[in-house]
């Protein structure tokens, strides 16, 4: 398992999610569902693609310090994506190493193919 900062990570999104839960109760919207936290995420990895072509010079930005907003962004979709698994029953850590292992294992595979036909 991974350490305890990835349940302090969990903890603290929920406890954020709490908060913007009462946010938008006092401002009489609705309570956000699993496709409102979905596209809020892909409006954050559309923001981090606009800091990143800022970062690479391929257009302007009016930022004065990109890898801070990049952080933040980065910090935002890890936000997202703990309360998406919260809202799907889905072990985000657990999914995480189990994924990731098959990753490796399939570009392990590829890589080795690769470099043993050179």
């Amino acid at each position: 398992m991974l350490s305890t900062n990835f349940d302090q990570i969990k903890k603290l999104s929920l406890e954020i999610k709490k908060i913007y839960e009462q946010i938008n109760q006092k401002d009489y919207h609705k309570k956000w569902e699993i496709e409102d936290y979905t596209m809020g995420m892909i409006g954050d990895c559309g923001d981090l693609c606009k800091l990143i072509m800022a970062k690479n010079k391929l257009r302007r930005t009016k930022s004065k310090d990109l890898n801070q907003d990049i952080e933040h962004e980065l910090v935002d979709i890890l936000w997202s994506l703990v309360v998406m698994s919260k809202e799907l029953d889905v072990d985000l850590e657990k999914a995480a190493i189990t994924q990731l292992n098959k990753l490796k294992l399939g570009v392990n595979k590829v890589a080795s193919n690769h470099y043993s036909t050179s």
